[in-house]
């Protein structure tokens, strides 16, 4: 519901990509927010790009989903910039 408020553009259907932005997708930590995790991801039926962020809790012992959205194209390379790459999309 919390996704859905903020992110109306995004269908409930599209909330079952959500496994494969975190397996598969582009994992990044924002250097001046290292708590923030982002999972970016490009479908490859629709080829919408999809973002998933992700907050750590302080005893760094949970990770729990901020939110969910769509991104353009240009939006990647501008994570490239301000985060540090942690796991590569594959």
């Amino acid at each position: 519901m919390h996704i859905g408020k903020r992110h109306p553009d995004i269908a409930d259907y599209e909330l079952l990509l959500l496994p494969f932005v975190i397996r598969h997708g582009l994992i990044v930590r924002e250097k001046k927010k290292p708590k923030m995790i982002l999972a970016s991801y490009q479908d490859s039926m629709s080829s919408k790009r999809y973002l998933a962020a992700m907050k750590i809790t302080s005893q760094q012992c949970e990770v729990w989903l901020d939110s969910f959205y769509r991104t353009k194209p240009r939006q990647t390379a501008s994570l490239l910039k301000r985060c540090e790459i942690l796991k590569r999309h594959d």
